[in-house]
């Protein structure tokens, strides 16, 4: 917990004008998940786990690359 962005990350994302250079990775809990109304994933691996493990909220879980 608490590390920052891989590098490629933000790289795509300053195309985008995002900046990432602060974030930070944190535990997700049941009151993150009810204060978003969307969750991006980058894997199939997490998408699965949070959908498991918050099925009331899975239809605001995607993966953002699919394949």
């Amino acid at each position: 917990m608490g590390e920052g962005a891989d590098e490629k990350a933000i790289q795509v994302m300053d195309e985008w004008h995002i900046d990432m250079r602060s974030h930070r990775a944190q535990q997700l809990t049941q009151e993150l998940m009810q204060t978003f109304d969307l969750v991006l994933c980058m894997s199939k691996d997490q998408e699965s786990w949070i959908k498991q493990n918050y099925s009331s909220q899975r239809g605001k879980v995607y993966r953002l690359v699919t394949g």
